[in-house]
C-alpha cells in the first residue's frame, strides 16, 4: 500500500525589524524560497524579530507586503495583519491577483509605513537584503478547458464550378484542435459551442469536423452544419452535441464561408468552447 503524507503548517517568512537602527547582531542564515499557487488564496505567516532574535510587538504597526516580478512590476500589494501572538502576522495574496499570470519567479518585500509616511524596510534574507524570493508554481486546482479561437481565414478560389464566373471564392479557417483525451463525463453531456462574430457577411457558413489525428491535404473533413447569414448578423451561437454530429472522438474543427456575389463581409472570430 502506498502512503501519502501531508502537512498543515504555516508558509512562514522570517524577517528582521531593525527599527531602532541599532547594529544588528543576528543574521538570517538561510531563507527558504516562498512558494505560492494559483487557484487559491495564499496565506503567508510573517515572523518579525529584532536583532536579538526576539519577536517584537507589531500590533500597532502598519505593515505591508508587496509582490513584484523580477523586473519590479507590481503583482500584489497587501496589508500585513498582526495576529494574537506577539511578532506573528499574516498576509494573504488573493487568488484573483494571480489568475492571469504564468508560473514564474517573483520577489517580495515587507515594510512598515510610519506616521510621517516614510517607510522602514524589514529585511527578508541573509545579509539584510530588502527583497525575498518567491515562486509562483502554478495552479493546484482543476482548470476549465481553455477556449479555442479561430481568427485567420484564407481565401481559396474554386475553379471547378462551371458557368458561374467569377469563380466561387471560399474562405477557409485554420484547423483548431478540439480533442479532450481526459474528458470523462457521460458522452450524452458532451458538447462544443461555436460563438461567431461577423461583420457585414452575406453568404453561406460551413462547420466541419474530423477524426484524423494529423491535419494535411488528405484530411477527411465531415460537414456538421451549413447555414446562411445576412449582413445584419453580427453575433451567432451554434452548439453541437452527439445528436447532431459532435462527440469526443473528433479531434479537429474548421469553418469556411462563401460570400454571395460582391459581398465583402467576413467572420472576424470564432470562439470554440468545450
Amino acid at each position: 500500500m502506498q502512503k501519502i503524507s501531508s502537512y498543515l503548517y504555516p508558509n512562514r517568512i522570517n524577517v528582521v525589524a531593525d527599527l531602532a537602527l541599532f547594529s544588528t547582531r543576528w543574521n538570517i542564515v538561510y531563507q527558504n524560497r516562498v512558494k505560492i499557487y494559483q487557484g487559491v488564496d495564499n496565506v503567508l505567516t510573517i515572523d518579525v524579530k529584532n536583532s536579538d532574535q526576539k519577536r517584537i510587538d507589531i500590533s500597532e504597526m502598519d505593515l505591508h507586503m508587496i509582490v513584484t516580478d523580477t523586473n519590479g512590476l507590481l503583482i500584489s500589494d497587501v496589508a500585513v495583519t498582526p495576529s494574537a501572538t506577539t511578532g506573528l502576522a499574516t498576509a494573504t495574496i488573493a487568488e484573483a491577483d494571480l489568475t492571469e499570470l504564468t508560473p514564474q519567479f517573483l520577489q517580495f518585500s515587507i515594510y512598515r509605513l510610519n506616521e510621517d509616511e516614510t517607510k522602514t524596510i524589514l529585511y527578508a534574507d541573509a545579509h539584510f537584503g530588502a527583497k525575498g524570493n518567491m515562486e509562483l508554481v502554478g495552479t493546484i486546482m482543476d482548470v476549465p478547458t481553455p477556449t479555442r479561437y479561430i481568427t485567420n481565414f484564407i481565401a481559396v478560389t474554386d475553379p471547378t464550378v462551371i458557368g458561374l464566373p467569377p469563380y466561387i471564392i471560399r474562405h477557409y479557417s485554420d484547423a483548431v484542435e478540439i480533442n479532450q483525451p481526459n474528458f470523462i463525463t457521460e458522452s450524452a453531456n458532451d458538447s462544443v459551442t461555436f460563438n461567431f462574430s461577423l461583420t457585414g457577411l452575406a453568404g453561406e457558413v460551413v462547420v466541419q469536423f474530423t477524426k484524423d489525428p494529423v491535419i494535411n491535404s488528405a484530411t477527411n473533413w465531415t460537414t456538421i452544419e451549413t447555414f446562411s447569414v445576412t449582413t445584419s448578423t453580427s453575433n451567432l451561437t451554434k452548439t453541437y452535441t452527439p445528436i447532431n454530429g459532435y462527440n469526443r472522438e473528433l479531434t479537429w474543427a474548421r469553418v469556411y464561408f462563401t460570400p454571395v456575389s460582391n459581398n465583402t463581409g467576413k467572420i472576424d472570430r470564432v470562439a470554440i468552447t468545450l
